[in-house]
C-alpha cells in the first residue's frame, strides 16, 4: 500500500462582515511537503460536524447510495446521451449500488439529476455538499432527466450500515488486552494501549486490525472473544496510523 496524502483543517478561515463563512484545508504529506491550500469547507457544514461529534461522537453521514459524475460532453458521450446540448445542467449518475438508496429510489446510471428539493444541482461538489447537510433516514425530492423525459423520486438516505439509524461512536475495553477497541471501515482501531497483551506483543498506537488468521474483523467484541479463548499461531494483518501495511505474527499459549 503507496503512503497515503492526508488532508487537515488549518488554522486559517474567511471573514465577511465580522462572520465565519468558511474553514480552509491544507494537503499534507508526511514528508513535510504541502500543496499549498485547498477548498475552503463551509461553516454549516464544519458547524453539523461539530454538533455531530458532540452528540453521536462521530459525524453523521447521509449516504446516496450510488455514485455522481459530471455531466458534459464526455460523459454524455460515455453513456449514450445526447452530446450536442446548448448547455450541459445537471449531474450524471454513475455507479447504482444494487440495494442501496438510489436503486430503491428507482434511479439508474445515465440519468441526470437536475435538482434536490427544488435546489439545481450543476457539479458532483454541489451534489455532495447538499447531502453534507443531512442525515441518515432523511427523504430528498430529486429531479431527473431519462431519455429526454422529467422524472421525479423520493429518496431516502442511508448510513454506511445500509439502514436509516444515526451511528453512535462506541469504545470498547479489555482489561486482559489493555486497549480501548473501536469498530472503523475497515476492521477494528485499537488506541489507548497500556499494560496487557498488545502492548506484549508490540501492537503500534492506533492499530487498525483488518484480518485475524486471514479472517475479516469488523466489530471489536469479535477481536475481544478470539484473544481471551485461542491459543496459538496468530496472524494478524493491519495497518498503522499512517495507513502502511504491518503484518504480524505471534504464538498464544
Amino acid at each position: 500500500m503507496q503512503p497515503l496524502t492526508r488532508v487537515i483543517v488549518v488554522v486559517r478561515w474567511s471573514i465577511k462582515k465580522g462572520e465565519l463563512v468558511g474553514i480552509n484545508t491544507a494537503i499534507l504529506s508526511r514528508t513535510g511537503s504541502y500543496t499549498g491550500y485547498a477548498f475552503a469547507v463551509p461553516v454549516d457544514i464544519v458547524a453539523k460536524a461539530v454538533e455531530d461529534l458532540i452528540k453521536y461522537g462521530t459525524p453523521q453521514k447521509a449516504i446516496f447510495g450510488g455514485t455522481v459524475i459530471e455531466y458534459d460532453y464526455l460523459n454524455a458521450k460515455k453513456y449514450g446521451l445526447d452530446e450536442n446540448v446548448k448547455e450541459f445542467k445537471g449531474v450524471l449518475v454513475g455507479k447504482v449500488d444494487r440495494t442501496g438508496a438510489a436503486a430503491t429510489a428507482g434511479l439508474q446510471e445515465g440519468d441526470i439529476i437536475t435538482k434536490i428539493n427544488g435546489i439545481e444541482i450543476n457539479s458532483e461538489s454541489a451534489f455532495e455538499e447538499e447531502l453534507s447537510y443531512r442525515y441518515p433516514g432523511d427523504k430528498i425530492a430529486i429531479n431527473y432527466l431519462r431519455n429526454n423525459k422529467q422524472g421525479s423520486a423520493s429518496l431516502t438516505l442511508l448510513n454506511k450500515k445500509g439502514d436509516t439509524s444515526l451511528v453512535r461512536r462506541k469504545i470498547y475495553s479489555d482489561e486482559r488486552l489493555g486497549a480501548n477497541l473501536e469498530a472503523v471501515d475497515y476492521g477494528v482501531k485499537v488506541n489507548k494501549i497500556q499494560d496487557g497483551l498488545f502492548k506484549r506483543i508490540g501492537l503500534p498506537e492506533n492499530y487498525t486490525i483488518i484480518q485475524i488468521n486471514r479472517k475479516q474483523v469488523k466489530e471489536p467484541q469479535d477481536v475481544i472473544d478470539f484473544f481471551n479463548t485461542y491459543k496459538g499461531r496468530v496472524y494478524l494483518y493491519g495497518i498503522n496510523g499512517a495507513k502502511q501495511q504491518i503484518p504480524l505474527s505471534f504464538y498464544l499459549q
